[in-house]
């Protein structure tokens, strides 16, 4: 993080922030925003009627948050198709994620309660 703030910038950034605010001179850009994590991942394409296939994608997560704004923003992004949740809503759809993996995961071994 640079150790310079921007003038326009009154608060400091929060810990997640990657501080590289040198292109946001604009008000409507001026946001937080974390480092970007990659992830590979394969994805299901259908074709209605013709076919299916899997296709390789890298999605991005990123953490954002406009200046002084109060909601807090996870988006994750590929090639093909995008999600934009509020950091609590992001932080729901993981705990469900995990329920629904694990009894998943306990099912495909044969260990079903």
């Amino acid at each position: 993080m640079p150790s310079e703030l921007p003038w326009w910038l009154i608060s400091p950034c929060p810990g997640w922030c990657r501080g590289d605010h040198e292109d946001q001179a604009h008000p409507i850009d001026r946001r937080h925003e974390s480092e970007v994590v990659l992830v590979p991942s394969l994805r299901r394409e259908v074709e209605v009627g013709i076919r299916e296939r899997t296709a390789f994608d890298e999605l991005g997560i990123v953490v954002h948050r406009g200046v002084d704004a109060p909601v807090t923003w996870v988006a994750i992004a590929g090639e093909a198709q995008s999600l934009e949740l509020s950091l609590e809503s992001a932080q729901v759809l993981l705990q469900r994620l995990t329920e629904v993996l694990a009894r998943v995961t306990l099912e495909e071994r044969g260990e079903a309660p």
